[in-house]
């Protein structure tokens, strides 16, 4: 359990330590408001559509190997971001982050396999934990190391930082972590382009409420991420530092 809170940790460091500065990072490139917060936005649609993928590619391989995958995927898409010169390029990082943003569905799963139903509340509260620290620690470190101007900001620095804690995380995954799948639960691969049916894609009408109040919780957070670091620099003149210790 320990070893999947700090990967899940570690992982949701690195997804964190751009926050405070990409919407600068985009403005910088010709963004406005709307479009930086679209671009932002993009990287969640982009998860919506691969995590059920992700979901049913674990259940058929395992789950070591698709958060290995995800870990990897994430790394190289901070590495685009952190040498893209054009607007079209960010928005291309934030999509393949998106996109390989399969770690949190993943660990969950894991939980789920290596706990019985008497501690699994227990076991997925852990991870929830990881989850807020990391999202908690990511901004700090990402607000001190691209500094408190907004116009000699490191971009590129906290970027890789976001890869160097990514590729630490999958380091992790691949030496310390046991795959909690085994072979014989395991599903084929025939199913696995099919989870987009009307059957299979849509959920259950008795957990529709939890996920409705799933969306408006993080929509309304949402909000705040998206819009916040403008906002903070144009009323209180906040830079990338002060910015990440708010977050």
């Amino acid at each position: 359990m320990f070893i999947i809170f700090l990967v899940t940790f570690i992982g949701l460091m690195g997804f964190g330590i751009i926050l405070p500065l990409f919407p600068f990072y985009a403005e910088r490139l010709g963004a406005s408001p709307e479009i930086i917060t679209l671009t932002m936005a993009i990287f969640s649609l982009g998860q919506f559509f691969a995590a059920p993928f992700w979901g049913r590619l674990s259940d058929s391989i395992g789950r070591k190997k698709v958060l290995i995958i995800s870990l990897f995927g994430s790394a190289m898409s901070y590495v685009l971001l952190a040498f893209a010169d054009t607007l079209e390029l960010v928005i291309l990082s934030r999509v393949f982050s998106g996109l390989m943003a399969g770690n949190i569905s993943i660990a969950f799963a894991y939980v789920t396999d290596i706990t019985d139903e008497q501690n699994r509340s227990a076991g997925l509260g852990k991870v929830s934990a990881a989850l807020g620290l990391g999202f908690m620690t990511g901004p700090a470190i990402g607000g001190l190391l691209a500094g408190s101007d907004v116009e000699n900001a490191n971009y590129v620095l906290t970027a890789l930082a976001g890869a160097g804690i990514n590729i630490l995380a999958m380091i992790g995954a691949m030496i310390f972590l046991k795959e909690s799948l085994e072979p014989s639960k395991r599903k084929n691969l025939e199913g696995l382009f099919k989870i987009f049916e009307t059957n299979t894609f849509y959920p259950k009408k008795m957990i529709l409420p939890l996920i409705a109040c799933g969306l408006f919780f993080y929509c309304s957070m949402s909000l705040m991420e998206a819009i916040f670091p403008l906002w903070a620099n144009a009323i209180f003149n906040y830079g990338p530092s002060q910015i990440g210790g708010v977050f």
